[in-house]
């Protein structure tokens, strides 16, 4: 019998591994902190068999309440089957079960129940007592229907955000469930109004025909069915669906079909696209002006397209189906047919791009050069499955990169091989006769007067010389020489081989020799003569640099010793340049240490002896160098491009006196400052101009600007602008050294020049040579009647004085009256407004 009353509540759970004597406390404990919380009903027993705990469990599902007479509730003789179950096991501490009915008094029903009942060991395996367990169906039933609730929930949830229609329909075709993109498709406001309806009740007689069609099939064959076909949605729109239909199976079989569909009017338009693109990709193939062949593996041709018929001009059908050495075109010159199998068999071992060239015969147009590329045709895993040749006629590429490798290493006027080719010829020289232990000269030659031809009588002329120069050089070279132009007016000439230095000597005579006869041109003949420097290899040295460095400074000397001659480099030429080397670093540093000063020459009036200007003439007194002449340092100026800058300095010293000077005397004298042709040019030449004024505190009407016939040689607007320029700003424009050029007199109509200065060569001849004298008349009158200003410059003696005067020159300068002296000194000569004759 179960007892009808429980005992008090039990303190809190502890160990399950406790003395015997504690055995009920522990399993009233342990059931009150495991089984309080659960569904199932709970029951322990000791090993009496006596009910020492019910969790709530019990009582709810009895219905009565705690602490209540639970007896009731069973009939004797399940009251004696359940005790005889507890005893059962615990007499043989196994599992028991049995089923019972009971009246819930909460219910009002019977309930049929299913008890367990598990014997309860400590660690010790000692039995403690029985459990019984009931499950509770209904919460478990409870569990599962909202379990199916939720599934059900999620399960349309899915459905209803498929981004496809989705279907169900019976094997009538009555539609049994719908989702939510089905009815947006076809128009329908909610699934009500499509389920238990048809085809017919929803579609045209076209659709429905065709979706009742595809139903019937589906479930008389058993299989899922997948169909594009034209579906047209509710705003009568149409596009093209992919609908996969499958039977639904039940035990007693198929009872009906489900489905879904999507838009793929999309894809299909892609696919047409590409299908388009294929064919025009196909026909580009063909249309290429490339020829294009696949090789498999076997090196056999499984596709050629149009233009490799035409390139071997044969049937590219003959082709197919073929390897190389079974059909090889006889128009291909420059390959056979095994080593064009070889190149494929590389590609295909090595899986890396072979290249090469393939020339054919094309008739009466001679030969096509084709280059020819071949890659590694893969399949969709990566693997090599052939060979893909592509060949090219590059024949008008190769002919233009021909020419263009003959414009890079030729002169375009002469012909002549360039600066570039020399470089690469004298090393290929170099390294021949390394070898054979022979001996070479290089010649530099540079033409005496080109450029006053050149700039005198116009480009034209010029050119014409160079040519003619060139023909002339090419012809007396020997045949194993090397002839090229540098650039300009320079040429070298490599000849080899040589048999001795006196070999280079005779040669160099002769070339002179022929060079100095008559240039006939546009009706006019010319004379041109040309100096050249000669080094010798190995003798003067054995590197190509140091080659040319040494025959440039021959070439120096020659035209240091009067040009129309050779000279043939010496250790002592090394000293000449050594010096002009150690002149241009220092001048670099001059103007940083304040070692370049200027010295006055006046400009006197040759009646009143008054002084109407002076000219500013550079010195330059190194610290390491000691004094150096401007016939030295400004060549060397100019050539290493530090004349601009020297020429700024220069000018600002001379702004600076012309502001003493003027201060000093209080009436206008002139300082006139030498300009050169590259300082002129420069494009901030002006700007600098007005700076250094500003800088100095000089009034442009106390300068005059000293030119060259050099910077006028070419008529040039910029030339024009910027004298016009300093002409209004009120600097005076001065022609230096006028008559030794070939053009002087047009010069005075094109040009804003307000003064001239007769060239000290003139002068000098005039006592003695009527000629000169005769010269100096024409150019005095001429000179007045274009109303310019007349300076004589070189005045050394009495005499030359007399004569300059009594032709009419106002205006003289020299020795006579005055070297040139410092400032100081100027300075005195000024106050006094004249000077005395020496």
């Amino acid at each position: 019998m179960l007892p009808i009353m429980f005992a008090t509540p039990t303190p809190p759970c502890t160990p399950l591994s406790v003395s015997n004597a504690s055995d009920i406390e522990q399993l009233i404990s342990i059931g009150s902190a495991l089984f309080d919380a659960l569904h199932d009903d709970i029951l322990l027993h000791d090993t009496h068999g006596v009910l020492i705990y019910a969790n709530p469990a019990v009582f709810e599902h009895l219905g009565v309440k705690s602490g209540e007479d639970l007896s009731r509730i069973f009939s004797r003789a399940q009251q004696v089957e359940y005790q005889a179950q507890v005893q059962k096991t615990l007499a043989t501490k196994q599992v028991h079960h049995m089923v019972y009915y009971i009246e819930s008094v909460k219910r009002h029903q019977h309930l049929d129940e299913h008890i367990s009942f598990y014997p309860i060991v400590n660690q010790a395996q000692v039995l403690l007592g029985v459990m019984a367990h009931r499950i509770n169906q209904q919460y478990q039933q409870q569990l599962q229907l909202e379990t199916k609730r939720t599934q059900r929930a999620y399960m349309r949830s899915l459905i209803d955000n498929f981004p496809y229609p989705i279907w169900m329909k019976d094997e009538e075709g009555t539609y049994l469930s719908v989702n939510r993109q089905f009815c947006t498709e076809f128009g329908f406001e909610h699934p009500r109004d499509v389920l238990g309806k048809n085809e017919q009740d929803l579609f045209d007689a076209e659709m429905a025909a065709q979706f009742k069609a595809d139903d019937i099939e589906v479930m008389a064959s058993g299989i899922d069915k997948r169909v594009i076909q034209k579906i047209q949605r509710v705003d009568g729109s149409i596009y093209w669906g992919y609908s996969h239909k499958a039977p639904v199976r039940a035990d007693q079989g198929i009872i009906g079909t489900v489905g879904f569909s999507r838009d793929i009017s999309e894809e299909i338009r892609l696919q047409s696209e590409i299908s388009e693109l294929e064919n025009e990709y196909a026909l580009l193939v063909n249309s290429l002006p490339i020829a294009i062949m696949v090789y498999n593996m076997d090196k056999r041709r499984i596709f050629v397209n149009a233009h490799y018929s035409t390139l071997v001009r044969d049937d590219g059908r003959h082709y197919l189906g073929k390897s190389p050495t079974e059909h090889w075109s006889p128009n291909i010159v420059n390959l056979s047919a095994n080593l064009f199998e070889q190149h494929l068999q590389t590609v295909i071992d090595t899986g890396e791009p072979a290249y090469f060239d393939m020339i054919f015969s094309q008739d009466q147009a001679g030969q096509s050069i084709n280059d020819v590329k071949m890659i590694p045709r893969r399949n969709k895993q990566g693997d090599i499955c052939g060979v893909i040749a592509i060949v090219q006629d590059v024949t008008a590429i190769h002919e233009s990169r021909q020419r263009n490798e003959y414009q890079a290493h030729h002169d375009a006027l002469t012909g002549l091989p360039n600066r570039l080719f020399l470089s690469e010829k004298l090393q290929e020289v170099i390294t021949r006769c390394a070898q054979s232990q022979s001996a070479f000269a290089m010649l530099l030659l540079d033409l005496d007067g080109f450029k006053s031809i050149n700039d005198s009588m116009g480009h034209n002329v010029g050119d014409t010389l160079l040519q003619q120069v060139a023909q002339r050089l090419r012809a007396v070279t020997p045949e194993h020489a090397f002839c090229c132009r540098l650039g300009g007016d320079e040429f070298a000439i490599l000849l080899e081989p040589l048999a001795s230095v006196q070999h280079a000597k005779e040669f160099a005579t002769h070339v002179l020799q022929v060079l100095h006869q008559t240039y006939q041109i546009d009706q006019a003949e010319y004379y041109i003569s040309a100096s050249i420097g000669i080094a010798n290899y190995p003798l003067d040295t054995t590197q190509s640099d140091d080659l040319i460095r040494l025959a440039d400074t021959a070439l120096y000397a020659a035209k240091d010793a009067g040009r129309n001659t050779w000279y043939c480099y010496d250790s002592s030429l090394s000293q000449l340049t050594e010096r002009r080397f150690h002149l241009a670093n220092a001048l670099r540093n001059a103007i940083a240490q304040d070692e370049l000063s200027l010295v006055f020459q006046p400009i006197v009036d040759i009646a009143s002896r008054s002084i109407q200007g002076v000219e500013a003439l550079c010195r330059w007194d190194s610290k390491t160098l000691g004094i150096v002449h401007p016939s030295e340092f400004i060549p060397v100026a100019e050539h290493t491009g530090l004349m601009t800058t020297l020429g700024l300095h220069i000018m600002g010293l001379a702004f600076d006196a012309a502001y003493a000077i003027n201060h000093a005397t209080q009436r206008l004298i002139r300082v006139s400052v030498n300009v050169s042709a590259r300082q002129f040019n420069n494009a901030n030449f002006i700007d600098q101009v007005i700076a250094l004024l500003r800088q100095n505190q000089c009034q442009p009407q106390w300068v005059k600007f000293e030119i060259t016939e050099t910077l006028l040689l070419e008529y040039s607007q910029e030339v024009l602008q910027k004298l016009n320029r300093l002409s209004q700003m009120g600097i005076m424009i001065v022609l230096d050294d006028f008559g030794t050029g070939h053009s002087s007199l047009s010069y005075l109509l094109k040009f804003p020049i307000q003064q001239i200065k007769i060239d000290r060569s003139f002068v000098n001849d005039i006592v003695f040579n009527p000629n000169s004298a005769k010269l100096i008349k024409a150019v005095i009158a001429l000179v007045q009647s274009m109303d310019k200003e007349l300076v004589a410059e070189g005045l050394e003696t009495v005499q030359q004085a007399k004569l300059i005067h009594e032709y009419g020159c106002r205006m003289v300068q020299g020795y006579l009256y005055s070297k040139p002296v410092k400032l100081p000194q100027l300075l005195d000569y000024a106050q006094q407004n004249y000077v005395i004759p020496h």
